[in-house]
Parts: structure tokens; C-alpha cells; sequence
């Protein structure tokens, strides 16, 4: 299993920003509401914005993230 960790300044209340990598999109998002998140919107038919029990939001996605380099 390859764990990554990516930094990234954020302009909200959050003090992180979460990125879920998933296989099946809608499968994962269904396992997250089943944990207690809820889906706050579709960005873009790629990421489902979710939101954690305590109002943290986060996102869940299918491919993988390409950051450019700094």
C-alpha cells in the first residue's frame, strides 16, 4: 500500500484539507455516509465533497491527484 501525505494552504475554516483516494467513487462515498459523513456536493462529476459528523469537509476521489511541483 502507498501512503502519501500533500500539503496544501487553504483559504477555510479547516485547519487540513483531506483527500480520499477510492477505487469505486460512489461505492466509497456510500461507506463514508455509512461512518456518519454526509456528501456535501459533486465538484465536477470527479469528487464528492463530504462532510465529516463534526463539520470538518473533506474529499473523495477516483484518480489520482497530479500536483505540480514547487
Amino acid at each position: 500500500m502507498n501512503t502519501s501525505l500533500l500539503l496544501q494552504k487553504v483559504d477555510h475554516v479547516s485547519r487540513i484539507h483531506l483527500n480520499i483516494e477510492a477505487d469505486d467513487l460512489q461505492a466509497k462515498a456510500a461507506r463514508l455516509e455509512g461512518l456518519g459523513a454526509r456528501r456535501a456536493g459533486l465538484v465536477r462529476d470527479r469528487w464528492w465533497l463530504m462532510e465529516a459528523p463534526n463539520g470538518h469537509r473533506f474529499m473523495s476521489h477516483e484518480e489520482s491527484l497530479v500536483l505540480p511541483e514547487l
